[in-house]
């Protein structure tokens, strides 16, 4: 991708997140693929907190209910605290990757070839 400067210098970078803008011909044909944003100025704690609730819940219940059916309870824990946070990976991946597909579509209609748009957080900019 190349980054073409803006002629506005108020507009070199995202109003949002300070990223870089493209012009919408150049940004277009990319492909989007998931990734995991990880930003810890996003959040007041390093991980978002539902995430962190959900978590809690799952390693201290999931452990319990398996020892219950059977098995050694601190291998149990250890594969249950690495399942879950692959998991909560994937997922926060896969939901973001699935925003930012619709994000596309939107903006694949309603953008002309000379406005810009922000690659991270496809914030868009009328030329």
């Amino acid at each position: 991708m190349i980054r073409l400067p803006h002629p506005d210098s108020d507009w070199a970078d995202c109003p949002r997140c300070r990223h870089h803008l493209l012009r919408w011909r150049a940004y277009r044909p990319s492909q989007e693929r998931p990734w995991i944003d990880w930003d810890e100025s996003r959040w007041l704690v390093p991980v978002p907190l539902v995430g962190l609730g959900l978590t809690l819940l799952l390693v201290t219940q999931v452990p319990l209910l398996l020892t219950v059916l059977g098995g050694s309870r601190g291998r149990l824990l250890v594969l249950t605290v690495g399942g879950l946070g692959f998991l909560w990976a994937a997922g926060v991946a896969a939901a973001r990757h699935r925003w930012r597909l619709n994000r596309r579509r939107v903006l694949m209609e309603n953008l002309r070839p000379d406005d810009w748009v922000c690659p991270s957080c496809l914030h868009s900019v009328s030329a």
